[in-house]
């Protein structure tokens, strides 16, 4: 009986990931939510699931703040956390992608949001590590 709950906690959790996969743009947000997924230790749902209680966390990918589009976000009771998964085709190239991510960034924080952001070679190099540092964060605040 206990080996059966077990296994439909993982079907559950291995079907949650693709759902969040299928909507990410990017094959680093991919990445980074999976890794997000097998790092936090508190039950995380999907965006439009029906069992969220006081101790999950709801991740989303691609979810709209405003006139933007965070890659994922990471929700619980206590807070939000926008995690910006940065390709080198659309971030850091010039000077104006520099100001524009500014912009964005100040503009998701004035929405109630906290962002962490990771360049895709950060992603690549070691994603456990990144959502280790996501996870901390939720961790810390929810304390």
């Amino acid at each position: 009986k206990a080996a059966y709950y077990r296994s439909t906690a993982s079907r559950s959790k291995i079907v949650t990931a693709a759902l969040i996969a299928a909507r990410c743009k990017s094959p680093i947000e991919k990445i980074l939510a999976c890794a997000i997924m097998a790092e936090m230790r508190a039950p995380i749902v999907f965006d439009q699931h029906p069992l969220v209680d006081d101790f999950s966390y709801i991740l989303t990918a691609q979810k709209r703040c405003g006139k933007y589009t965070i890659d994922l976000v990471l929700d619980s009771i206590e807070q939000m956390v926008a995690v910006e998964c940065d390709g080198h085709d659309f971030h850091e190239k010039n000077k104006e992608q520099v100001a524009r991510d500014k912009l964005r960034d100040r503009e998701i924080v004035a929405a109630g949001y906290r962002i962490l952001r990771f360049s895709g070679h950060e992603i690549n190099k070691d994603p456990l590590a990144c959502a280790r540092e996501v996870c901390d964060l939720c961790r810390r605040d929810n304390e």
